[in-house]
């Protein structure tokens, strides 16, 4: 046996060794928590990790109390429309090749989230209830996408060991203020440089801390999301200094692709 063998050999013997310890220290652990979180120094590269997340979601798609809705063909074209002409605008700073899988949840909660993949989730009710505009769903898109082709996530390693509900996968979507400020910021450029109205950012931002509550398990503490609008307004203001808003290429009407998606879901 090489030395290269021996040392995935070793690993995978510690990892084994340590997937025992772990689950016989939870083994009363309750249904509705079967995922047990191990934050550790093992390395991981890149793909792994990616990898790692996919299996998450489907694991999370076949948890008895996850429903997905069925995303019609009209919808689907919808949905990738806006993906692609953000991407081709921002081929610079949005370098991945991935194709982009959309999954929308039934759930009376409003949430929503990406994985590394190129999936994307969101709650029926966060499109029927808060997005009632196209620019506020962009804007939403735009930010996720953002955060996929920057790889903006945590780097946790879960083991699967049971079902995964969304309060779990919302925990491994959090980030530190300045992340997430910082993102906020480049999606502004993406949607102007795609023709989009760059200032929806900042709508989508006050309607959730506007509906602080429903978006509690989403967003965390309203002293932190305060402190985010803050910073974000902040950097609009030096932006409108520099240059007065220009309007001209932005669209502020809702398409016919956005309002068959809403009228899918009523």
């Amino acid at each position: 046996m090489n030395t290269f063998n021996l040392y995935r050999a070793l690993n995978k013997r510690a990892f084994l060794f340590l997937l025992i310890i772990t689950m016989s220290f939870n083994g009363c652990a309750s249904k509705n928590s079967r995922y047990l979180e191990i934050q550790d120094n093992f390395s991981v590269n890149r793909i792994d990790y990616i990898n790692h997340f996919e299996h998450l979601a489907k694991d999370y798609l076949k948890s008895p109390k996850i429903q997905e809705r069925r995303i019609s063909k009209k919808n689907q074209d919808y949905l990738r429309e806006i993906y692609k002409r953000i991407v081709v605008n921002n081929e610079l700073i949005l370098k991945k090749d991935i194709k982009p899988i959309f999954h929308i949840i039934k759930s009376p909660l409003p949430f929503y989230f990406s994985l590394p993949s190129g999936r994307f989730f969101f709650s029926d009710t966060l499109i029927k209830k808060y997005l009632k505009s196209e620019n506020l769903f962009v804007s939403l898109i735009a930010t996720e996408i953002y955060r996929v082709h920057k790889e903006l996530y945590e780097k946790k390693i879960l083991i699967p060991v049971g079902y995964l509900n969304t309060k779990k996968m919302l925990s491994l979507y959090k980030l530190p203020i300045e992340v997430r400020v910082e993102s906020l910021k480049w999606t502004y450029f993406l949607l102007k440089r795609s023709g989009y109205d760059p200032y929806a950012v900042l709508n989508w931002l006050q309607m959730q801390n506007k509906n602080s509550l429903e978006f509690s398990i989403q967003l965390g503490t309203s002293h932190a999301r305060i402190r985010e609008e803050f910073l974000f307004k902040s950097f609009l203001a030096l932006e409108v200094g520099k240059k007065q808003i220009d309007s001209e290429n932005t669209e502020t009407n809702s398409s016919r692709g956005f309002y068959l998606l809403q009228r899918s879901l009523l």
